[in-house]
């Protein structure tokens, strides 16, 4: 009979290891973390690589700061804000001042601004490497082999500051996600029609909290998770008293807290507390 080598089942858990690392590093991490009635995205790419969407009001900051650290989050590769109100940029005036932020993003939307959005880019100028950079329809906020961040609107500046917002959809493998701000029903039915990408994608997040959900256009959206990041209060309950009598899978801030998502880039999955 061969022997076993004493050696061989330390070479398994070893290969064990270093595959459970290797796979560990190749997971797409998607945290919509609970601030209210806002937004703040934490998304963790393969190769330890983090970009953070908004950041909630500035109330939130001591939250995110935490909520970062508790992640590991050490440096931040590039912040975007989708729109230039306080629901979603007042985080990072908090962020900017724990967090190293390599690039900073934005939609250049400046016609009608919130308050502190000033006292923000004065911030960026301060703690950012360069410039905050412009995001349009058609540029690409990453890619790698098996990953594409795509943005899919505005294209121009034309009507309310929420239209404006970025409308982004991200590609992993065969899992996809769609960032949509706080686009209006009217635009974001239209850019459903026009982007099948949104159509597709596997996890949505319903615009603008969720208060407009009785005006979109449901046919498209079965057989999909869609996020609301929300504040149940008197201004969001007509809201989440309709959702709730759709039979849809549906995962809301206000009620769950924060929401992590984990894709292999085959499929999506909701991670458990």
């Amino acid at each position: 009979m061969k022997k076993i080598s004493m050696r061989q089942p330390a070479l398994i858990l070893l290969c064990l290891l270093l595959l459970e690392s290797f796979c560990l590093g190749d997971t797409l991490r998607v945290h919509f973390i609970d601030v209210g009635f806002g937004d703040a995205i934490l998304v963790e790419l393969p190769g330890d690589k983090a970009v953070m969407v908004d950041a909630g009001e500035r109330f939130y900051g001591k939250k995110l700061k935490e909520y970062l650290q508790k992640h590991e989050i050490q440096e931040i590769d590039k912040a975007i804000l989708t729109h230039p109100h306080k629901n979603h940029f007042g985080g990072f005036l908090e962020i900017l001042k724990s967090c190293p932020v390599k690039n900073f993003y934005y939609n250049g939307d400046e016609r009608a601004v919130d308050e502190g959005y000033d006292e923000l880019l004065e911030q960026i100028d301060k703690k950012v490497e360069g410039a905050p950079r412009l995001l349009q329809r058609g540029d690409v906020i990453w890619q790698d082999e098996n990953l594409t961040w795509e943005v899919l609107s505005p294209e121009d500046f034309v009507g309310s500051t929420n239209d404006n917002s970025l409308v982004s959809v991200l590609n992993y493998g065969q899992t996809s996600i769609a960032f949509t701000a706080d686009v209006e029903p009217v635009r974001f039915n239209s850019l459903m029609k026009e982007y099948p990408q949104i159509q597709r994608a596997d996890i949505l997040q319903i615009p603008h909290h969720g208060l407009d959900i009785a005006r979109i256009d449901h046919q498209f959206l079965r057989n999909k998770i869609w996020i609301v990041s929300v504040k149940e209060n008197d201004v969001s309950r007509p809201a989440l008293q309709y959702l709730s009598g759709l039979d849809l899978n549906k995962i809301i801030t206000a009620r769950e807290g924060d929401i992590v998502l984990e894709s292999d880039g085959k499929n999506f999955r909701v991670v458990e507390k």
